[in-house]
């Protein structure tokens, strides 16, 4: 995956401001890379408009937490932070090859744990 600099300008600016809370997501719920791709990463992005797509890869989820929490409280509190539709797709899920090649050759890591 790449570390692409085609970042909508708009998009990073969001992205960067809310980092701090993003990646404490993150820790919470156990995850292990979280990628950003699709339209943020194309000129076409527009800040009153457009969702953010993520491509999530989760490590073992957390004491007290459970892989539907994993996965949907992450989506939601996605969607609250960045106060925008979240499209959250789990790396591990994906089963067509195409799609995975699209997604993964255009992706922006925005987290490591």
């Amino acid at each position: 995956m790449s570390s692409s600099n085609r970042l909508n300008p708009s998009a990073a600016s969001e992205l960067e401001r809310l980092r701090p809370a993003l990646e404490q997501i993150c820790r919470r719920l156990g995850v292990a890379r979280l990628w950003l791709f699709g339209s943020a990463l194309s000129p076409n992005w527009s800040s009153s408009s457009s969702d953010f797509d993520f491509l999530v890869e989760y490590g073992p989820p957390p004491k007290g937490v459970d892989l539907f929490e994993q996965f949907f409280v992450m989506k939601v509190e996605l969607e609250t932070l960045f106060n925008r539709p979240v499209d959250l797709v789990d790396r591990s899920a994906i089963r067509k090859p195409e799609f995975r090649r699209a997604a993964e050759a255009s992706a922006l890591e925005l987290y490591a744990a």
